[in-house]
């Protein structure tokens, strides 16, 4: 009974890891997703004073 309610502890410890791990992964995911979408507009807007300025078209 003891080795039954310590794999059970064992799993319900490994399922807290897994969970927290998760949640990091995805707070680091916006985050990335966040930096790319902000390079892409800055980008965009640079692109556009490039073009107006007759630098790139």
């Amino acid at each position: 009974m003891t080795a039954k309610l310590e794999e059970d502890a064992r799993r319900a410890e490994l399922a807290r890891t897994r969970t927290v791990e998760a949640v990091v992964d995805q707070v680091k995911s916006r985050k990335n997703s966040s930096t790319v979408l902000n390079q892409i507009q800055l980008n965009g807007w640079t692109e556009m004073l490039q073009a107006a300025w007759g630098g790139r078209a």
